[in-house]
């Protein structure tokens, strides 16, 4: 039914094991962005449905995109603050973005004057490569 899919700080036995279900059921053409915060944040599950996926033949990097972020919460700030990791995953391209003009600055638009790669917050620069991205 789906193509994509995000778990952000997810856990993968609360009502139904998935690691089971991942063992069972064919592999499904369909990209996986998984990440958790480390240590903690169920680091552990998210690293062993990882492991899964990928005994499951899922290729890391077009198939299946994994991070662990150092000393990330389980909150929704912490949530908001990578969004935008598992969106350039899953759907490919940096966004275009009108850079603000001055008034009477008469600038014009280029390509290049337009193009602005989505804020990364500080935290996350260490772990998150825009090489990745493309």
């Amino acid at each position: 039914m789906f193509g994509k899919v995000a778990c952000l700080s997810s856990t993968f036995t609360y009502r139904d094991n998935l690691l089971d279900r991942v063992s069972s059921e064919p592999k499904r053409k369909i990209q996986i962005y998984l990440d958790s915060g480390w240590p903690g944040d169920n680091y552990e599950s998210t690293r062993s449905m990882r492991d899964r996926l990928i005994w499951k033949g899922y290729q890391p990097c077009s198939e299946l995109f994994y991070l662990a972020l150092p000393e990330a919460k389980h909150d929704e700030n912490a949530w908001a603050a990578r969004s935008p990791i598992p969106f350039q995953f899953l759907f490919g391209k940096l966004p275009l973005f009108s850079k603000p003009r001055q008034p009477g600055s008469g600038h014009k638009k280029s390509a290049s004057s337009v193009r602005s790669i989505v804020r990364i917050p500080k935290a996350l620069t260490k772990v998150v490569s825009p090489a990745l991205w493309k």
